[in-house]
């Protein structure tokens, strides 16, 4: 809240205010400084106990807006704490729309780097499906997303392993948005085609980890999917649930998420 207040509110030559003078005048602005209706995003509030009733009681009875919150928190810590909170929880994606999401991802890496991460492709657009339809090719199956059909045409094998890695097999990334954004900058940090990375978690994987000080740890087991969520900051309850609702316990096969450090920044 001080860091709004401070980037929208002050001008620019003010002296800073403290932080709580700073939450009060950004709430009085909310309540009574503007007209409309205002959202307020709260991104990553893991101590909902402590952080949303903060926030909510320092709201004055005149303000009219929304407040949307995301949080590893399950819904009924949430609603304990706020008892007219709507939750919805965001599960794994399905497999298409997981791919579409990995070819997005490395898209934007190649625009940004000038690279062909992926497929050569990648930072093209796609054609359009009435140019697709027009052409001499085979007809492309239904169930490929419109985005992936110039690569389903033109490397059935890179659009092959694409999915693959989106999925929930041994070596996927399960549908996790948080395995999906890892894996993918994992790939891109490689260099990677999909095929050729997708044959490095099936390979990679095979009885070894990548201790923190680099060196290879050879017959020691993977970690579990649950001790993999909770290295990128996943409480153990909601870890053990979302491992729980995949059918869980089993061994993480991607072995590149292992290498890579916890504040290293992906993409």
């Amino acid at each position: 809240m001080q860091q709004v207040y401070e980037q929208h509110l002050s001008a620019p030559h003010d002296d800073a205010l403290p932080r709580s003078e700073a939450c009060d005048a950004l709430s009085q602005w909310l309540g009574y400084g503007r007209r409309g209706r205002w959202l307020v995003v709260i991104d990553n509030v893991d101590d909902v106990e402590e952080v949303l009733p903060r926030f909510m009681e320092k709201m004055p009875s005149s303000a009219v807006g929304d407040m949307l919150a995301t949080t590893r928190a399950s819904g009924t810590r949430v609603v304990s704490t706020v008892p007219w909170a709507a939750c919805v929880e965001q599960g794994c994606l399905r497999t298409s729309d997981a791919a579409v999401v990995v070819w997005r991802l490395v898209c934007a890496y190649n625009a940004q780097h000038g690279t062909r991460y992926g497929w050569y492709g990648c930072q093209q657009a796609a054609p359009s499906a009435q140019v697709l339809a027009e052409s001499s090719h085979p007809k492309v199956p239904d169930e490929v997303p419109p985005e992936l059909r110039q690569l389903w045409l033109e490397a059935r094998g890179e659009y092959t392993a694409l999915v693959d890695l989106a999925n929930d097999s041994h070596h996927g990334f399960g549908g996790l948005p948080l395995a999906l954004v890892a894996g993918t900058g994992a790939l891109c940090i490689r260099g990677h085609s999909f095929s050729a990375f997708l044959a490095a978690c099936e390979k990679e994987m095979l009885g070894r980890i990548v201790s923190t000080t680099g060196s290879t740890v050879v017959g020691k087991p993977p970690p579990s999917a649950t001790q993999f969520l909770q290295r990128y900051k996943i409480g153990s309850d909601r870890a053990g649930a979302i491992v729980a609702s995949l059918g869980g316990g089993g061994h993480v096969t991607l072995g590149d998420l292992s290498e890579l450090d916890e504040d290293e920044t992906i993409l």
